[in-house]
């Protein structure tokens, strides 16, 4: 069986506005220094084949994933 792998990304400023809607006390820290928090984080995907998945576009609102693109790069 060949594995896969998922690169599962957000833009940024999404991340930060749902960190924010969900008010929670552990994610001051990073809404504190967002910058430093966002250098942890990565943004460019693997040089590896692997299925980019962007929930950037997902429904806040919904317990269901959308429909989201997956691509495969090589």
């Amino acid at each position: 069986v060949m594995p896969e792998f998922h690169f599962v990304w957000c833009h940024p400023d999404v991340r930060k506005a749902r960190l924010v809607a969900r008010g929670k006390t552990r994610d001051l820290p990073k809404l504190a220094d967002w910058e430093a928090y966002v250098a942890t984080c990565r943004e460019e995907p693997p040089v590896f084949a692997h299925h980019w998945i962007d929930t950037s576009l997902e429904d806040n609102d919904s317990n269901e994933a959308r429909d989201v693109t997956s691509h495969t790069k090589r």
